[in-house]
């Protein structure tokens, strides 16, 4: 018993830790964040003075590992977009996603124990 919540503990994880680092890695590959957000009519020096105070003129890995400690830590920083806290934009979106949630449960549910039954009847 206590194998399988371990295992399973560290399966989560180990699948948490995955789509956090192809998440960055795969918006690091898309571009430079600076130059999407500001647009390419931004003089580079002013690209190159926000790249320094984001910390995008480091390296990759040093970005990577600050990164990985800051959610470890529940520093989820600021959005480059709006400048607010970024878990602060997520607490505000919380309640709807949990609906949303909800909701596809019921629905599952409601549909997925007839349809289950139905299956299991005329097996």
């Amino acid at each position: 018993m206590l194998n399988t919540l371990f295992g399973s503990a560290l399966r989560a994880l180990l699948t948490v830790f995955l789509a956090v680092t192809f998440t960055f890695f795969m918006l690091r590959i898309s571009g430079d964040p600076m130059t999407s957000l500001l647009g390419v009519e931004t003089p580079p020096q002013v690209i190159e003075i926000l790249r320094q105070q984001w910390g995008l003129d480091r390296p990759v890995t040093e970005q990577y590992f600050t990164y990985l400690g800051r959610i470890v830590t529940g520093d989820f920083g600021t959005s480059l977009r709006s400048g607010q806290d970024a878990l602060a934009m997520i607490m505000e979106k919380l309640p709807a996603t949990l609906r949303l949630m909800a909701a596809s449960l019921v629905l599952a549910l409601a549909v997925g124990i007839p349809l289950g039954i139905v299956a299991a009847h005329y097996h």
